[in-house]
């Protein structure tokens, strides 16, 4: 209901072209999830009821995976945003033109998204499955509310009606992950300050020199994604040698 509830509310106030958009702007925003799919999750539940079992505490390896997500989710949404108009015409061609304006709250969303990808594993692992419904439950009450308050007949006003409940949302969760995770939300706000870093980085040099920028952000900010990109390229290079 709750993923269905923006295609009901625009579908009921507007035209199905408007539906279409929508649906473009979120495909465009989506590109990551599209192309990682479950590996974002894959393995997540086994390895934290593992962890909590043997009573070591969650916060720090949530803390990571957080940092790793979002140290490459934000800055490709920081350039899927800079660069929609481009993107759209590359994707769909330059009839869909119109869903650029939804594109940047959209990114907004999935930004705020990124930063709880383990959420519902974590409180699954620890026993309380059932209050990740207090989150959705928050986002689709202010959906619904800011949806039918902010929409003017316009895409973009919808879409930032989204980007609002996803803001109200967020709070909601920051308080579930300090009771029940054991993580506190400035920690949380610490394990994305260097993923903010690298998203702006990004977006000061053009766009053929992003992969430097982002390498230089994530050093700059001693941030673990750094590691993890270091040894792919170390991999990649002796690969190349053979």
């Amino acid at each position: 209901l709750h993923a269905a509830v923006p295609d009901l509310l625009l579908g009921r106030m507007s035209a199905p072209q408007q539906l279409g958009l929508l649906g473009r702007a979120q495909a465009t925003v989506n590109l990551l999830q599209v192309v990682a799919g479950q590996t974002l999750n894959f393995g997540a539940l086994p390895l934290l009821s593992s962890r909590h079992a043997r009573g070591d505490a969650l916060a720090p390896v949530l803390r990571r995976a957080t940092a790793l997500l979002t140290g490459l989710g934000w800055p490709l949404l920081a350039l899927t945003v800079v660069y929609r108009e481009p993107l759209v015409l590359l994707l769909y061609g330059p009839a869909w033109l119109d869903c650029t304006p939804a594109v940047l709250p959209l990114a907004l969303v999935a930004a705020l998204a990124l930063a709880f990808t383990q959420f519902g594993a974590a409180l699954a692992a620890v026993g309380r499955p059932e209050v990740a419904a207090w989150p959705t439950g928050v986002s689709l009450m202010a959906r619904i509310a800011f949806g039918c308050l902010l929409f003017d007949g316009s895409l973009a006003s919808f879409a930032w009606a989204l980007c609002a409940a996803s803001c109200v949302a967020w709070p909601v969760q920051l308080g579930i992950a300090a009771r029940h995770l054991g993580q506190a939300p400035r920690e949380l706000l610490g394990a994305v300050g260097g993923s903010a870093l690298a998203a702006l980085a990004v977006l000061a040099v053009p766009w053929t020199l992003a992969p430097l920028a982002w390498l230089a952000a994530l050093r700059w900010s001693r941030h673990p994604l750094l590691d993890e990109a270091l040894q792919l390229l170390a991999r990649r290079r002796m690969t190349s040698r053979k």
